[in-house]
């Protein structure tokens, strides 16, 4: 059982902005990490990794289609707030870094919206350390057997959502797996995919 405290996130009250940083980071515990272009790509490689990220920009696309769908909605905030509850017993930091990265992801949405590319980016280097500053406590929860099967149930409903939707997810999921997998071992990084919902 998962009890919940009156100090956990509750992502069913935290309005748009707590639900809108639930998802990003329900999305950072799930997507593999992005090829990131190094100095010293081959013409070859750069080619590969600007197709990856217009695949990628496509199955996004998709995938906030998907999520447009209330079961799936509804499934995702009882698996996140699960994953932030376990979270907030390993880190009682937990829930004021979870708030400060919605809060965070509306300066990011405004900066974008605004073409403030000096905001946008001091944005995105503080999220990113949030979640590094999460990480531990998300690798241990995600480590425990009873939220990995959640986890993968989730991942499978929002696939086959996504497939529904557009049938070429699935078949732009696996070249994009595929090219991630060459390019990391073309750079010498590990196996993994950025496929859709994973």
């Amino acid at each position: 059982m998962f009890h919940r405290s009156s100090t956990d996130i509750d992502v069913s009250r935290t309005g748009s902005r707590g639900l809108l940083g639930a998802l990003v980071l329900l999305l950072v515990l799930t997507v593999a990490p992005a090829v990131q272009a190094q100095g010293g790509m081959g013409q070859g490689q750069r080619q590969s990794l600007m197709k990856l990220r217009q695949i990628n920009q496509q199955l996004s696309k998709i995938r906030r289609q998907a999520m447009q769908d209330s079961a799936l909605q509804a499934r995702q905030q009882k698996l996140t707030q699960m994953i932030l509850s376990e979270m907030k017993t390993l880190d009682d930091s937990t829930a004021a870094r979870v708030e400060r990265m919605s809060t965070l992801q509306e300066d990011l949405r405004s900066a974008q919206q605004e073409q403030d590319t000096a905001g946008a980016r001091t944005a995105v280097k503080e999220l990113r350390k949030l979640s590094k500053a999460l990480g531990p406590a998300r690798k241990k929860v995600l480590q425990r057997p009873a939220i990995q099967k959640r986890v993968k149930a989730f991942q499978k409903a929002l696939q086959s959502k996504m497939s529904e939707i557009n049938p070429q997810a699935d078949s732009l999921r696996s070249v994009a797996d595929s090219i991630t997998r060459q390019l990391r071992g073309s750079m010498g990084g590990g196996p993994g995919g950025p496929g859709g919902g994973r």
